[in-house]
This record gives C-alpha cells, sequence and structure tokens, in this order.
C-alpha cells in the first residue's frame, strides 16, 4: 500500500522531473547562479550527470538504511570526490542520455517510494554533516527536494518570459 508521504513525493518527483526535461533545452550554454556554500557554477551537462547519478546513489542509500533497520551511517556531501568524479565522467554526454537516465533514476525512486511502510519512513540512518535523519527526511532532502531545487536552479538561470 502507498502512503500518502509516497502519493505526495511520486507527484512532485514527477513534476519536477517534467520541468528539467522542460527547461534543459533552453538551458543552451548558460552557467547556473553561484551554490550559495560552493560558490560553484555549472553547466547543463554537470547539471544533467548529476541529475542522472543521483537517483541510484541515494536510492541505494535510503534502501541501506530501512534494510539495517536505522542506526547506520549513510550519504555523502558535495566535495565527496566520487561524486564529482561520476559528474565530470557523463557532463559531456547527450543531454537526451542524461534526461533518460534521471528518467530512470525517478522511476526507481518511485518504486522505491511505493514499498517503503510508514514504519521504514521512521528508520533512522546518520548522515556525516546532518546528523540523524529518518527516511522520509532523507527522501526529501536528498532525492525529492534535490531534484525540485535543480528545476529551479535551471530556470533561474533562464531569462524571464
Amino acid at each position: 500500500m502507498t502512503t500518502s508521504f509516497a502519493s505526495d513525493r511520486i507527484r512532485r518527483l514527477q513534476a519536477a522531473a517534467a520541468r528539467v526535461r522542460e527547461l534543459a533545452p533552453q538551458f543552451g550554454d548558460r552557467l547556473t547562479s553561484a551554490d550559495p556554500t560552493t560558490n560553484e557554477r555549472w553547466d547543463r551537462g554537470q547539471v544533467l550527470s548529476h541529475l542522472a547519478e543521483l537517483f541510484p546513489y541515494w536510492v541505494e542509500e535510503v534502501q541501506k538504511v530501512v534494510a539495517a533497520g536505522g542506526q547506520v551511517p549513510f550519504g555523502r556531501v558535495k566535495t565527496t570526490p566520487s561524486r564529482l568524479e561520476r559528474i565530470e565522467a557523463s557532463r559531456h554526454e547527450d543531454p537526451g542520455v542524461l534526461l533518460d537516465q534521471m528518467d530512470a533514476g525517478v522511476a526507481r525512486t518511485v518504486s522505491l517510494l511505493q514499498d517503503l511502510s510508514e514504519e521504514d519512513l521512521d528508520r533512522v540512518g546518520h548522515h556525516q554533516s546532518m546528523g540523524d535523519m529518518t527516511v522520509s527526511e532523507a527522501i526529501d532532502e536528498f532525492l525529492v527536494g534535490h531534484l525540485e531545487q535543480h528545476a529551479e536552479q535551471l530556470a533561474d538561470a533562464l531569462p524571464p518570459g
């Protein structure tokens, strides 16, 4: 049975993915606004490469917390070398391929959400910089909210209109 949490997050994920698909072709050679914590500015390839790689990574991390019954370390931070290497390795791939990979990751996340119970959503893992987080908080921060942030990032870089 799909929880109300899952239903809401599935709707938000799908809306954000559709927005990214709409905005990515318009983004062209622009750069994003500077990240408030790292001051980095990304091109379209970096954004799409990140969206292609983040879903498999974070779905596995959430599954790890659920499988362990909670109380396990999970996740990464913006400066984790393997994260940066994965983004760099794919940033020059065809944008359509990266968008397809993002969609596959969204579908995998939807499947995860449909399988989680209320008890699973309440399990707690420990993130190295954010501390203890429930599975539902991790999903909001690293999957759903993260995709929404990148959709907004693309939109903000485009001229009004």
